[in-house]
């Protein structure tokens, strides 16, 4: 699959966005609350550096993605834009299957909501 223009300036700006210590004190964070080394009534780990988008963030509708894997992967690549702006939300890319798409492969009718 050829990816447009649109979702490889997303790969590319993500790319140029992360900052590895950064990323890596995020991941030292989860690992010390995982190993029960933080005393804290909640946790909410902080990356240290956020950064803003380098490249226009189009709305992309559940709808459009649902019928389009590029325009899938574009959606998920806003996400982790978005993530990289924040200091507390983790980076991930998933395909978006829902509990919908899923059923539907043992027989249930797909229902998408209109817009």
């Amino acid at each position: 699959m050829k990816l447009s223009d649109y979702t490889l300036s997303l790969l590319e700006d993500i790319e140029a966005r992360i900052d590895p210590a950064t990323e890596d004190d995020y991941r030292n964070q989860w690992n010390a609350y995982w190993n029960t080394k933080l005393d804290v009534p909640v946790f909410v780990p902080e990356r240290k550096k956020v950064s803003t988008p380098g490249v226009k963030i189009q709305h992309i509708h559940i709808n459009d993605a649902l019928e389009n894997t590029e325009l899938m992967l574009a959606r998920e690549l806003e996400d982790v834009s978005f993530c990289l702006s924040k200091p507390t939300p983790a980076l991930g890319v998933r395909a978006n299957y829902g509990t919908g798409i899923i059923t539907s492969l043992f027989g249930a009718e797909l229902f998408v909501m209109p817009r």
